[in-house]
């Protein structure tokens, strides 16, 4: 394949952007370039240490076949190939395939590591070659009774089933997986078994809804196993008015949004109603919800699960602290102390948090929003504090974290709303766990 892994630089006004908690459509950009980049580096990675192993043992000859198809396609079609690459969940398959992360599946060792990235390569390359439209056979091996092809869907075979033959055109492509072909067009009724991404389209950002790749499941909660066309509908009209709420109240955030969050992931709700959020730290562009009750909370838990994206990608390019540091600090928005990664990743996101219930204070949220603002606030302030004196910062993360105490709103608020807040920081901080 063509060797595009050259990192985009990220320069230092770039940091004095992103450092805000902002950061503009064309910053957030540059970083969804380079973990495109990292992408390319990993999947050559996965093809040199694992595919080309002995232990790929009668699928080397299909990962050798399916790494031609997406070379070729890489020289005719790269964008289509850039498109798969991109995806969130490309990455947490390259590192399974490396042995830096669990598979999901039975298969382990040097020999499952070799059928993931087989089978992987193969995914990626008949997914890329179905979005380019142009004619190929990619034989993609079979898992679990599931073809997966990433950023497109998946296709529920017969068990037992081993391996299938993906044919694309113009058109879409067909399956043959043993004594069936599926038909999955471009455009139009596919197959009943094919279980195809869904993707929104709204006012200045299109987003897919993720609920099909079985590499999604890498969020510390359960993906949502299946999302009904009810719960689809549900899901396009929160989003709609949850992103509609983000550009008229949280302006600032809206750019680099929708530049660099593609995925939404579906969570399993919480039995008690709980609202619950995530970003993997190797899943640029996805971030994992349990639909709430109000859009306003969505736009909430979107505005600040994207900060850990961002900041991610961030500490892929820049050193920002000392990762011998094995200090636990207090961070105020848990029931442990965390280490100093997660202090920083807290923090980033809770300037987030902040902006969000000043808006909504500003907006007429009444005495609760104010209350909320003035608590994380101050305490989003004292873990600023905490960074800077950690000792474990390099020079360019002081830099960095200097920007985020200036980033902070420093709205007078009433002194009940204080009071109020101080009570609730001074409970939480009794209960922490040592």
């Amino acid at each position: 394949m063509t060797d595009q892994s050259a990192r985009p630089a990220l320069a230092d006004h770039h940091l004095a952007e992103l450092a805000t908690g902002r950061g503009s459509g064309a910053t957030v950009d540059l970083l969804a370039r380079r973990q495109l980049a990292l992408a390319r580096e990993l999947l050559g990675l996965v093809r040199h240490e694992t595919t080309l192993a002995p232990a790929a043992e009668g699928g080397q000859q299909d990962g050798q076949e399916a790494w031609d198809t997406l070379t070729a396609l890489d020289a005719e079609a790269p964008e289509a190939v850039d498109r798969v690459l991109a995806h969130p969940y490309v990455r947490s398959w390259a590192l399974s395939a490396l042995g830096a992360r669990p598979s999901p599946g039975p298969t382990a060792g040097v020999t499952g590591a070799a059928a993931t990235a087989v089978r992987g390569t193969a995914e990626i390359a008949a997914a890329a070659a179905f979005r380019s439209g142009r004619r190929a056979s990619v034989v993609v091996p079979v898992h679990a009774g599931l073809l997966r092809l990433p950023t497109l869907g998946t296709l529920t075979v017969e068990a037992g089933t081993e391996r299938a033959l993906v044919r694309t055109d113009v058109d879409g492509c067909t399956v043959r997986a043993g004594d069936r072909t599926y038909a999955i067009p471009r455009s139009g009724r596919a197959d009943p078994a094919w279980r195809g991404s869904r993707r929104f389209e709204l006012d200045g950002w299109a987003v897919t809804l993720e609920d099909t790749d079985p590499w999604r499941d890498c969020h510390g909660h359960p993906a949502h196993p299946q999302v009904g066309e009810d719960e689809a509908e549900a899901w396009r009209s929160d989003l709609t008015a949850a992103w509609a709420w983000i550009r008229r109240e949280l302006p600032e955030y809206a750019p680099g949004i929708a530049a660099g969050l593609r995925t939404i992931t579906p969570l399993t709700p919480s039995p008690e109603g709980a609202d619950i959020s995530s970003a993997a730290r190797d899943a640029f562009g996805a971030v994992a919800v349990a639909r709430p009750s109000a859009p306003e909370t969505l736009a909430l838990l979107l505005v600040h699960e994207f900060q850990h994206v961002k900041l991610g990608a961030v500490l892929d390019l820049v050193d920002l602290y000392d990762p011998t540091c094995a200090t636990l600090f207090y961070a105020p928005w848990r029931p442990d102390p965390r280490p100093l990664e997660g202090l920083l990743q807290g923090t980033y996101a809770h300037l987030a948090v902040v902006d969000f219930w000043r808006a909504r204070w500003r907006g007429g949220g009444g005495p609760d929003a104010e209350t909320r603002f003035s608590r994380w606030r101050d305490q989003t302030a004292e873990a600023v504090g905490t960074l800077a004196d950690s000792g474990a910062l390099t020079e360019t993360g002081q830099r960095f974290v200097a920007g985020l105490r200036e980033a902070l709103a420093t709205d007078e608020v009433g002194a009940e709303a204080l009071r109020a807040a101080r009570r609730a920081a001074e409970q939480h901080r009794r209960t922490v766990r040592p």
